[in-house]
């Protein structure tokens, strides 16, 4: 049986759309016949292995602390990459920093597994990777169900950690901008990651006078998750970036029609105006406007619900979406 050394930053079970694509690989790997042993930077390289896939997210460790002097020389080296830290919104010093690392780190690589063309192509410019590659997009999960697209309020879901990338503060602003709409906004995800973006958030809804208008309900777990799905109208997360972003098509799998920000990956999925929306977070009246036009438009909005949930269905399932890959481990090994 082939062993593979999975190496992640800190638990492969954190709540985030990164690790939830690794749980997915690991259990498709599994099934493949492949062991999987999951470790952290510190931990790695102790035991003996055929392959190592390292989550690029440990990149800071592998430059400053030197682990890949840990790694057993002989055995290919996979990296697993979300999105670069250098397409984050981060001061310039900070950017040129992570930069330099995710450089180090890229050029350390036998291969790498990026979840979108998106990724790629900001690997292969910023970060410097020559590499083989593969583009594996996440997969669909179960089949949610299509909206009744029922009378108003709006009902607007944002589903995403409370972390300034994802541009929550955006959308209260947006929200401030519609006095004449009713909606209300439900924000789930968790509010510990950034205690201060957490309190900067509740200090704008206040100082927004949305309080009657907002829920922070903190992670939603699978079936609280769900449950969330069936009853919204609008998934927005107008993020700086997202490397491919897991959220929107699993939103578009209930027929919710999701709203992101344009950089990164969610273009790959999202065609703006016809199963979503596309936008530069900072454009809070631009949002405002969509989020108008759908309101006042009950006959669009079913369009566009109907063409998201076609969306979803016509993505490929995890098993499927990671099989090229699977192949190409088996080469390495």
């Amino acid at each position: 049986m082939p062993l593979i050394e999975f190496i992640v930053y800190g638990s492969v079970h954190q709540k985030s759309g990164g690790y939830y694509y690794d749980r997915e690989l690991i259990q498709v790997l599994k099934h493949h016949g492949f062991g999987v042993s999951v470790t952290t930077p510190a931990d790695s390289g102790g035991s003996k292995t055929d392959l190592y896939i390292i989550d690029e997210l440990c990149h800071p460790d592998f430059f400053r602390k030197r682990h890949f002097r840990r790694l057993q020389p002989s055995v290919p080296v996979v990296g697993m990459v979300h999105h670069l830290a250098a397409d984050e919104n981060l001061p310039p010093a900070l950017l040129l920093k992570h930069l330099l690392m995710e450089r180090k780190f890229f050029s350390a690589l036998n291969f790498a597994v990026f979840n979108s063309r998106s990724t790629e192509s900001s690997a292969r410019g910023k970060g410097g990777y020559r590499g083989p590659s593969l583009v594996c997009v996440p997969g669909r999960s179960s089949a949610g169900e299509t909206k009744n697209n029922g009378e108003a309020p709006l009902s607007l879901l944002f589903l995403g950690n409370l972390i300034p990338r994802k541009g929550l503060h955006y959308l209260l602003a947006a929200m401030a901008m519609l006095p004449d709409i009713p909606c209300t906004l439900t924000i789930a995800g968790s509010d510990t990651v950034n205690p201060a973006y957490t309190r900067k958030i509740r200090l704008l809804i206040q100082r927004y006078g949305l309080e009657e208008r907002t829920a922070m309900i903190g992670f939603a777990e699978d079936d609280e998750k769900e449950r969330l799905l069936k009853k919204a109208d609008l998934m927005i997360m107008p993020s700086f970036h997202e490397g491919y972003g897991i959220a929107y098509i699993e939103a578009m799998g209930y027929g919710v029609i999701p709203i992101a920000g344009i950089s990164g990956g969610a273009g790959e999925i999202i065609r703006h105006e016809e199963n979503g929306f596309l936008l530069k977070p900072e454009r809070c009246g631009e949002l405002a406007d969509i989020i108008r036009r759908i309101y006042h438009n009950p006959d669009w909005k079913r369009c566009l619900s109907e063409q998201a949930y076609k969306s979803w269905f016509s993505h490929p399932p995890w098993e499927v979406t990671f099989q090229p890959l699977i192949s190409a481990l088996e080469e390495l090994i």
